[in-house]
């Protein structure tokens, strides 16, 4: 839910890059633990039964709250991203044990290290709003109030386009070359099937955490800042402004 003036709260926002991390990290370790179980014809290590991976994806809870709560009682935006990304690195690193003979495994990390960057990006975003309180100051005369605005909303358009192209550029590829990786990992067509379904998947979920996290920050900025227009107007316009007032 968004507050009254489109922004999002700040316990809100917390939440959201917990739910990415955490289901991020979750669905990496599930994922790599069931399939790694059913690929024999994997051309290094064959099929890799983990006896604490199931159990492992359950560091999932402590990565959202602990995740959730830094968000919350910081302010600054670097001590912001450091908290929307340690807790799931110090959770990938604490389980790359389980996954031996393969550490660490190139699967999870690489997943994992997908939504650490979103993560990151979205937070960043979110903790980089412009500056725009000089839009009431009556000091300043209208056209630069007015330029002002237009460029902050200008500038974010750029960050939401850019946003997206880079998705578009950062996702197609990698998905791709996975896929092309995994002809060479395993031999039996089977196997090459049920790794190239869990890619499609990790890569439809990743793409899912990009619009709700970096590309919603961006579009929300510039509704945000686009629905400030009216404000320079009633403040240059009393009259109307008492008018309103007495009606």
């Amino acid at each position: 839910m968004l507050m009254p003036d489109g922004m999002e709260s700040e316990k809100q926002f917390a939440y959201r890059i917990s739910a990415i991390v955490s289901l991020g990290f979750a669905l990496a370790i599930v994922g790599a633990t069931y399939v790694d179980a059913r690929i024999p014809s994997h051309v290094r290590y064959g099929a890799r039964v983990y006896r604490y991976g199931y159990w492992l994806a359950l560091l999932a809870i402590p990565v959202f709250v602990i995740t959730a709560i830094g968000l919350v009682k910081t302010k600054t935006r670097g001590r912001r991203c450091a908290w929307a990304s340690l807790p799931m690195c110090c959770a990938v690193l604490g389980s790359l044990w389980a996954f031996a003979p393969e550490i660490p495994h190139q699967g999870i990390v690489g997943t994992c290290l997908m939504y650490v960057v979103v993560a990151l990006i979205t937070t960043w975003l979110h903790n980089s709003k412009p500056e725009i309180q000089f839009i009431r100051d009556q000091s300043i005369p209208l056209q630069v109030r007015l330029e002002g605005l237009k460029s902050a909303i200008t500038m974010w358009q750029g960050i939401a386009i850019a946003t997206c192209a880079g998705f578009l550029a950062g996702v197609i590829p990698w998905s791709v070359a996975v896929i092309n990786a995994n002809s060479h990992t395993v031999t039996a067509d089977r196997d090459v099937f049920l790794l190239n379904g869990l890619a499609v998947i990790q890569v439809g979920l990743i793409s899912v955490t990009l619009i709700v996290g970096p590309i919603r920050e961006a579009v929300n900025s510039v509704m945000v800042l686009t629905a400030r227009f009216p404000e320079i107007t009633v403040d240059c316009n009393p009259s109307s402004q008492e008018r309103l007032t007495d009606e």
